[in-house]
């Protein structure tokens, strides 16, 4: 059965007409498919600073975190994301080869998406997809709105396998 793509829209958008998509007539048995989710990177799950240094992370994994710029070092396209909770100061490592060049402002409020490397015997390294400066951000209604977000998607799935 012969496969035609490719139709890319956001969710809850309207199609758009067939006559606009392709232009002739296809037999019948064709069948449409949304290629977007191979093509497109994996979703980024938010996740706290304190929460990437765990074993629940994988390599590889597509997320989003935030903290305070604390150190660039553009020699090695390397920025370091600090986040104090509990009286605890968190480190994130931050990989900036993507997102260069890069005009870091040292102390302020960044958000960061991007994919996890876990070398052996160190810690996690994220490299960056996207860094943005948000400065001025309530960090604690940011956090407040995480967890939200995590609890709606818990109750919306149900419970996990038990």
């Amino acid at each position: 059965m012969p496969l035609v793509t490719l139709q890319l829209r956001p969710t809850g958008c309207a199609p758009l007409p067939r006559s606009l998509l392709c232009r002739g007539s296809y037999p019948a048995g064709v069948k449409w498919v949304n290629l977007a989710s191979k093509m497109l990177p994996a979703h980024a799950t938010f996740y706290f600073p304190w929460e990437i240094r765990t074993d629940a992370i994988k390599d590889g994994t597509s997320l989003r975190t935030f903290g305070r710029l604390a150190s660039y070092l553009p020699e090695e396209s390397r920025a370091v994301l600090t986040c104090v909770r509990a009286s605890v100061q968190h480190q994130v490592s931050v990989r900036t080869t993507f997102v260069e060049p890069f005009h870091p402002v040292i102390g302020a409020q960044y958000i960061v998406l991007g994919e996890t490397e876990k070398p052996e015997g160190g810690d996690a390294i994220l490299h960056a997809r996207i860094l943005t400066c948000v400065d001025g951000v309530d960090v604690a209604l940011l956090q407040k709105a995480v967890d939200e977000q995590r609890s709606f998607f818990k109750d919306r799935d149900g419970p996990g396998p038990e």
